[in-house]
């Protein structure tokens, strides 16, 4: 064995020293807060399958949900009807679950003048405390309708397409997902909300696509968005994904949200409160809630949630339609922007 084999055992050996012990503790820890966020350090991006896609299925054998997700024993599926489904066992292509309680979904709420003191989810979404030494702004850190409201769109798969009008599934450096993120971004700055589209790469499409895509969110960060949105395309049979909104064919959107990040509580009452707006005013528009394994990049930020907006077998012109409507639901959720000086970004649509 020489020099280099002996420094490499000896640095996996300090890893091991020091992950072990933390583990065990957070695993014995009493307080779900302080276990989330340890686990949060080790926990992966998240994931999807390398083909086809999972049907999740009730007690009774009906399907509820078909997704090209990565999912995982434990996993929580909010049906559009808002009941939730954790999932006992993945078999194949097929996930059985169970009714569970309601899952945790108070978002972070918006400090008190002149106050230091936070709620204990707000608390989740503190910069002081956040994880990935980036700042952790919380949803409602800008007083609604008091002030400039910027929204970050990016997209970490971007090569996603849709194969009845970009003749492909992947399209390397320009996929079909940029043109649903423009659609969604004119509808936002129509609103009069501020809006940065960035338009960077993480290609390939592989699982080092959340670490690179995890760099663009981090340096989006700067703007203090009041939102953000990861706009991806599912891998699903379309009959999953469409639906008639005003008698138009409008593509339905699958929220996501990383259950192993510590601030999931957070990201997940962003996603209640959205599905909820979006139920109201586009009753169809949602597919649901995904708490699934992984992070998403989501421990960086309270602000942000994971929009897979249709599949790749349905028009991307269905897409487009969703994503504006999903413009329309943000306003609603948000209330109209007051006025606020412009950011100046190189990436913004």
């Amino acid at each position: 064995m020489n020099r280099r084999h002996s420094v490499v055992l000896i640095a996996v050996a300090l890893v091991l020293a020091v992950a072990g012990p933390i583990t065990l503790i957070a695993l014995r820890s009493p307080s779900s807060q302080i276990r989330q966020r340890i686990l949060g350090l080790f926990s992966g991006p998240g994931g999807e399958r390398s083909s086809g896609f999972c049907t999740l299925v009730d007690e009774a054998g009906s399907a509820l949900l078909r997704t090209g997700i990565l999912v995982r024993r434990g996993d929580v599926f909010i049906d559009p009807a808002g009941q939730s489904h954790r999932v006992t066992r993945v078999s194949g292509e097929r996930a059985l679950t169970v009714l569970a309680p309601e899952v945790g979904s108070r978002a972070p709420q918006p400090r008190e003048p002149g106050s230091d003191q936070l709620g204990p989810v707000a608390a989740a979404a503190d910069p002081a405390i956040s994880l990935g030494g980036a700042p952790s702004p919380s949803p409602q850190a800008i007083p609604l309708g008091t002030a400039r409201q910027v929204i970050v769109l990016y997209h970490t798969h971007s090569d996603e397409s849709y194969i009845p009008d970009d003749g492909t599934a992947s399209i390397y450096g320009d996929g079909g997902v940029y043109r649903v993120g423009d659609a969604m971004a004119t509808a936002l700055i129509t609103a009069g909300f501020t809006v940065v589209h960035d338009r960077a790469a993480h290609d390939p499409h592989d699982g080092g696509a959340y670490p690179r895509s995890r760099r663009t969110l981090l340096q989006n960060l700067q703007y203090g968005p009041t939102l953000i949105f990861d706009v991806h395309r599912d891998s699903a049979p379309a009959s999953e994904y469409l639906t008639t909104i005003d008698g138009t064919e409008t593509a339905r959107i699958l929220i996501v949200i990383g259950g192993a990040n510590p601030l999931y509580r957070g990201n997940l009452g962003v996603a209640n409160r959205m599905k909820t707006t979006a139920d109201s005013l586009y009753p169809g528009l949602t597919r649901g809630i995904l708490v699934a394994g992984g992070n998403f990049n989501q421990d960086l930020t309270a602000a942000g949630i994971l929009l897979e907006v249709g599949t790749e077998s349905i028009s991307r012109a269905s897409a487009e339609r969703a994503a504006s409507l999903w413009a329309d639901v943000t306003a609603a959720y948000l209330g109209p922007p007051g006025p606020g000086p412009p950011i100046s970004a190189n990436n913004s649509h």
